[in-house]
């Protein structure tokens, strides 16, 4: 695992005469390390009978500000994990490391709260494929069905999106490099090369705090995480704020990056990206339609999305864990579109979350949707109760295996009715439905019913 570095002085907000030297490490899991020479003492003193006496505090630090060459620097939420004294007095400490939640590269902020950011740029894992165009574009000349050795490469801008919903504009735009024409004379080799990404800007109308910006960030990771069918996260986080004399910076506009691990940290993908089957593209709907609706969703069923995109965050975990999960998040998304039904069971839930999407595309998910609320309802009974399993030794992996096809294939259903909550058509759900990936789900409940147990 690589890390970046930045050495340069910290200190406490309220202690700014008191700095220590030390380095700053960001692993590529996000993680946060700061090493000092010295350190922050965090006895707590209180004057008794028989002088001052001293005992252990807390060793969090709400806020620790650094300077590293030219760059300021902000870390929220530090912890000191290991603090070494050089003499009996507690706070006298020869060196220090502690770890921080998340750090901020650009800006020293007064408090975590505090509303500066007027936006953030977005990068985000999957969405250049998710937007559906590209500007780069190439031919070869072909004369029978041979190439003649003639090809073109040419980039052509294409015009930004914009969407809004509040208070928020949502702007998505392709930026790309020049074409560079490089010769590497020890190889002997001579390269053409070009990159273009999607990037996602987020404006607000006034200020906010850092927190502020967090939700959206998540909502729009989980929106490639259902469109890819695979976790994503946001592979680079660059807040905006206006220079002032309490955050000076080079330019009028100032430039902050957010450092921290996120739920699922970008990485190596366990599958070839090239592979990926998107239930929807922005082919199949218009940005300024599909992100206002997404958002609003978002707002509605946020205590079912949770679970459900953690189903595919933690694709690792326990069976009964993940039924748990999916099966808490399907009903939890009827809960949260049709609140007056209040007093529905669990099982009608189910039956009435079925009903929403095209009834073709829920047909080739699970053909018998009544089998499919009951073996769910049972099994989420079963394993929240620890009850009523299989204890012969092939019944139980037989119940795993139900167990394990269950929570995909529900997984699968609530996906398509996301997709028909956002209104998109008959068609692509349908087309959605038969992902590869949904179609095993689909093949594994199938043989799964059929072998039992009953």
């Amino acid at each position: 695992m690589s890390e970046t570095r930045w050495r340069g002085n910290w200190w406490r907000l309220d202690k700014s005469d008191e700095r220590q030297s030390g380095t700053l490490f960001h692993a590529d899991d996000g993680s946060l390390r700061l090493e000092l020479i010295g350190g922050f003492g965090y006895t707590e003193w209180r004057r008794t009978e028989h002088g001052m006496t001293g005992s252990l505090g807390d060793p969090r630090f709400p806020i620790l500000l650094g300077q590293c060459g030219n760059e300021p620097f902000t870390l929220l939420d530090s912890i000191a994990s290991n603090t070494r004294t050089v003499s009996l007095f507690p706070d006298d400490v020869g060196e220090q490391t502690l770890t921080a939640t998340r750090g901020l590269r650009g800006i020293r902020l007064a408090r975590p709260d505090e509303p500066i950011f007027d936006a953030v740029h977005l990068e985000l894992e999957y969405l250049l494929g998710w937007a559906g165009q590209t500007t780069m574009q190439g031919e070869l000349v072909m004369e029978e069905g041979r190439w003649t050795g003639e090809q073109t490469v040419r980039t052509k801008p294409v015009e930004d999106l914009t969407a809004s919903h509040g208070d928020v504009i949502f702007t998505l735009s392709m930026p790309f490099t020049n074409l560079r024409f490089d010769l590497e004379p020890h190889t002997g080799h001579r390269v053409i090369s070009g990159r273009e990404w999607a990037e996602l800007k987020l404006a607000f109308a006034n200020p906010v705090s850092l927190d502020g910006f967090n939700r959206l960030t998540t909502a729009l990771a989980d929106l490639m995480t259902l469109c890819a069918h695979a976790p994503a996260g946001a592979l680079k986080r660059i807040f905006t704020y206006t220079t002032s004399d309490a955050h000076p910076a080079a330019a009028e506009i100032g430039t902050a990056e957010l450092m921290s691990q996120q739920v699922h940290q970008p990485g190596r993908p366990a599958r070839d990206v090239a592979m990926v089957e998107y239930l929807f593209t922005l082919k199949d709907v218009a940005f300024d339609v599909v992100v206002p609706a997404w958002m609003e969703l978002y707002e509605r069923a946020e205590a079912a999305l949770h679970p459900l995109f953690g189903f595919k965050y933690g694709s690792q975990g326990y069976v009964q864990h993940r039924l748990l999960s999916v099966a808490s998040a399907a009903e939890a998304l009827h809960r949260s579109l049709h609140a007056r039904r209040s007093k529905l069971s669990f099982r009608n839930r189910l039956l009435r979350l079925a009903d929403i999407p095209d009834a073709e595309a829920v047909q080739t998910l699970v053909p018998a949707v009544e089998q499919w609320a009951d073996l769910l309802v049972r099994a989420r009974n079963v394993v929240a109760h620890a009850d009523g399993a299989p204890i012969e030794n092939a019944e139980l992996v037989r119940w795993a295996g139900l167990c394990h096809a269950l929570a995909e294939v529900t997984y699968a259903l609530v996906s398509i009715v996301l997709l028909a909550e956002l209104g998109l058509s008959a068609e692509v759900q349908r087309r959605a439905a038969t992902n590869q990936d949904f179609m095993v789900a689909a093949k594994n409940y199938a043989e799964a019913v059929a072998a039992g147990p009953k």
